[in-house]
């Protein structure tokens, strides 16, 4: 496997270990204060990812995003609904964090046709460093299997997002491996930030 590859690999990694480690200092609140980060988080994915389809010269790209703009459309509610658990609805103002992510992920447009596959594909892979950890983690709190569909349902589907993202970067990579590892590196930081409320 080429170094580059290796460097991609290590990102979700890392990004797992930094959540992992503010876990056990979590509470009922910071697990709420995460749903309303997700809620916004997703709101907009789906234009999200149909912008970048749209932006893109890849046939296989175009397609990949195009697939997951449709799957990824309904997971705000998903996080709505496990908010309405806990009788709370998500805030009006989108979280700061949110806010530093989209400013993220619009910056990568400067950065080549692969920064946004490198950036999804650490988005998609993350869940799989975590999904050892989450349910102990969710016991801890007290979180029943209804308060959780959006982490649980994300473990789920982004196992195989996370398989394809691979797939795409190990035959796409090469072509510009700078502005993969430029995405990942970048979009791990964000999504890093927005989970620190996970500690809380």
């Amino acid at each position: 496997m080429s170094s580059w590859m290796n460097d991609l690999e290590d990102v979700p990694r890392q990004m797992a270990a930094a959540v992992l480690e503010w876990l056990p200092s979590g509470t009922v609140d910071g697990y709420v204060t995460f749903l309303d980060m997700m809620y916004h988080y997703t709101l907009v994915s789906e234009a999200r990812l149909i912008d970048a389809a749209a932006h893109t010269e890849h046939p296989e790209l175009r397609a990949f995003y195009q697939e997951l703009a449709e799957e990824e459309a309904p997971h705000y509610l998903l996080a709505e609904r496990d908010m309405a658990t806990f009788s709370k609805t998500p805030g009006r103002e989108k979280p700061n964090e949110v806010k530093a992510f989209e400013d993220t992920w619009a910056a990568l447009d400067g950065h080549g046709e692969l920064a946004r596959l490198g950036a999804l594909y650490v988005l998609e892979s993350v869940a799989d460093h975590v999904a050892e950890d989450a349910p102990a983690a969710l016991a801890r709190l007290a979180v029943r299997p209804d308060q959780a569909t959006f982490i649980l349902e994300h473990m789920e589907v982004d196992e195989r997002h996370g398989a394809m993202c691979h797939d795409l970067c190990a035959r796409l990579g090469a072509e510009d491996h700078a502005a993969l590892l430029h995405g990942a590196r970048a979009a791990g930081d964000a999504w890093v930030q927005m989970h620190r409320c996970l500690g809380t």
